[in-house]
């Protein structure tokens, strides 16, 4: 009730039901946490173990792995968009890109699991924190001082102090959420802690989609609008009997010359078949015009020289 509207909404035109289920989410969650308490209480079977969160450690460690998944869902998704859409990387760049942040991921995981935990203990998530901080940081200043000729190997530092961070974030923190949680529930929050993570990422996903597309979205639309006020309507345009673009015929003095010395243009008419064409005028002595559209050839004087469809040449008539 409350990803749906945020994802779907700008796409729709933000309809009212939208504005309606998100205020209305609260409530929904509310009724469910009095359901869950009730199910407890009759045959102590809920489908989430409210009593967990009675845990400090848990209840702290799932108020992180939230923050956690809305700060990642936020970034990772204006970093792709960055990549594609500000840079023009096709996607196996851009993914290739993230291959340091990858494996700096893997290996500071494996690191803080084995050496760092058992010897600092929850520091490592404070200077996990610190460390993919400091990865943002520096991507966001290479961002803003290079613009546009941002390379992938000027990221690549950035990347793998992000990528060290969340490594020495993301392994320990469910071992330390948990440590305090008792047997018989241990199931239940594994599960309801995941599903805590991957509710903070798709919240930020959403959050920064709406936030990132309406700023984009606008400044689109309002470039769109000063290129249309600005540009001819297309009514007013001038011909161009060349066949070529009004600023290649303004710029050749031959065929803009040579355009000029052509007869005028008349408006077309209409055939009985529907088809729009050139009106063409009866061969009368009477008539200004011959039949093939140049001028008249009086007796007595020379053959004018019939206009070639080809711009600044002429083609005498065959002699017959």
């Amino acid at each position: 009730m409350l990803l749906y509207p945020l994802t779907q909404g700008r796409e729709s035109g933000w309809p009212w039901w939208g504005f309606v289920s998100m205020a209305a989410s609260p409530l929904v969650l509310a009724v469910f946490v009095r359901y869950e308490r009730i199910k407890a209480r009759r045959d102590g079977s809920p489908l989430v173990e409210l009593s967990l969160f009675r845990v400090r450690t848990f209840a702290a460690g799932a108020g992180v792995q939230l923050t956690f998944g809305v700060v990642s869902g936020l970034f990772f998704l204006v970093w792709t968009l960055h990549m594609q859409l500000g840079l023009g990387w096709g996607p196996l760049h851009a993914g290739l890109t993230g291959v340091p942040f990858s494996l700096a991921c893997s290996a500071a995981a494996g690191l803080s699991v084995q050496k760092l935990v058992p010897r600092f203990g929850r520091a490592v998530l404070q200077a996990g924190a610190l460390t993919m901080l400091g990865g943002a940081l520096l991507y966001l200043w290479e961002a803003g001082h290079y613009g546009t000729a941002l390379e992938s190997w000027q990221m690549a530092p950035a990347m793998l102090l992000m990528g060290a961070g969340m490594g020495l974030i993301v392994a320990p923190i469910t071992d330390a959420a948990i440590s305090e949680v008792p047997a018989e529930h241990s199931g239940s929050a594994s599960g309801i802690f995941n599903t805590t993570g991957q509710l903070g990422m798709a919240l930020g996903l959403g959050l920064s989609s709406v936030a990132f597309f309406g700023v984009v979205g606008g400044t689109g639309e309002t470039h769109g609008a000063a290129a249309a006020a600005l540009a001819p309507p297309s009514s007013t345009r001038r011909p161009t009997p060349c066949g070529g673009s009004p600023a290649a015929w303004s710029s050749s003095s031959a065929c803009c010359s040579c355009c000029r010395a052509g007869r005028p243009r008349r408006p077309p008419r209409t055939h009985r078949s529907g088809r729009t064409g050139r009106a063409r005028r009866p061969r009368s002595s009477g008539s200004p015009w011959s039949p093939d559209g140049t001028a008249p050839h009086r007796a007595g004087g020379p053959a004018p020289e019939r206009q070639s469809p080809a711009c600044g040449t002429s083609a005498a008539p065959a002699a017959g």
